[in-house]
């Protein structure tokens, strides 16, 4: 299901559908985005309802998580989530919120491996439509939301027994305040668990030299500072952690000028560092080890708080 709210209500919707008939070239949806990224809105939110809504209009295709056997990252954050989980117990038809829903794979997957009642809350209009055809087509009845993470439908907050959100709270200038406001979506005894790119270590050094827009669309936040965010919102922090040894697959060229010759270095520098990324994993997998994490080189950093 989905719900549509008029904080959300977007007048892009030409200049949108204009964005989605544009093909830049095969690789999606690394290099599809051609809009101009848009400036920070007052409310400290540094890539806004317009970057997001282009972002998922330019994409060809949605995969649910799991359609196909998990990558090493997917495989990464489920170990993570049923650490998360396991504070909760049975996950057995709970009720689970994904902040920044916008065009999710994961919902489907909450529900068909956790068995979580799912939902959804993202402000940009293309995002919630991508996530609820996906959840229907994955046969998983999903309730999404259409509005402003910071002005909710009453009716959602103090409702979740699980509130997730994954590379949200670091596009807001307030890391504190964003993650205050996903709080308030808890229940008594509810979780809340965040992951953000770990844009202190070498991805953050690489995206600022491929695609500084899209690298000062974020907080280069990296396990303390998120920690000490945590604290300063009130939640109490049950666990804070790096993800993943080493992927460069968050670097990007999404939003650059695909005329320009330079657009084409620096998409064969991603393309590279795919390739590497690739490689990394292939050889984990043969020696069935996994890289130690790390601040320098770790992708993400994930956090498991509770609402005191």
């Amino acid at each position: 299901m989905y719900v549509s709210t008029d904080a959300a209500r977007s007048s892009l919707r030409p200049r949108i559908d204009k964005i989605a008939g544009t093909i830049v070239n095969r690789y999606d949806p690394v290099f599809r985005m051609t809009s101009t990224p848009p400036t920070a809105s007052a409310r400290g939110d540094l890539a806004g309802q317009e970057f997001w809504n282009s972002l998922w209009a330019s994409k060809r295709h949605s995969r649910a998580v799991g359609a196909k056997p998990l990558n090493l990252v997917e495989q990464e954050f489920e170990r993570f989530f049923d650490r998360a989980f396991a504070l909760l117990g049975d996950t057995n038809g709970k009720r689970i919120l994904e902040i920044g829903c916008g065009d999710s794979g994961w919902l489907p997957y909450f529900a068909k491996r956790w068995g979580f009642s799912v939902s959804g809350l993202d402000y940009s209009p293309v995002g919630c439509e991508r996530a609820a055809d996906l959840a229907k087509r994955s046969g998983v009845d999903a309730e999404i939301t259409c509005a402003d993470l910071f002005a909710p439908p009453l009716a959602l907050e103090n409702r979740f027994d699980v509130v997730i959100s994954m590379g949200v709270v670091e596009h807001f200038e307030n890391t504190a305040g964003a993650l205050k406001a996903l709080g308030r979506f808890l229940n008594d005894g509810g979780i809340l668990v965040t992951t953000i790119p770990n844009l202190a270590g070498i991805d953050g050094t690489l995206l600022k030299l491929i695609n500084r827009a899209v690298y000062d669309m974020h907080l280069p936040l990296d396990a303390p500072a998120l920690a000490a965010a945590h604290a300063k919102a009130g939640l109490d922090l049950v666990t804070n952690e790096y993800l993943v040894g080493l992927n460069l697959g968050i670097v990007n060229a999404a939003g650059l000028d695909p005329a320009k010759l330079t657009t084409k270095l620096r998409q064969l520098l991603v393309l590279s560092f795919i390739a590497f990324s690739h490689g990394v994993g292939n050889i984990e997998r043969a020696l069935r080890r996994r890289l130690p994490t790390s601040r320098r080189f770790s992708a993400y950093v994930g956090a498991v708080a509770r609402r005191v």
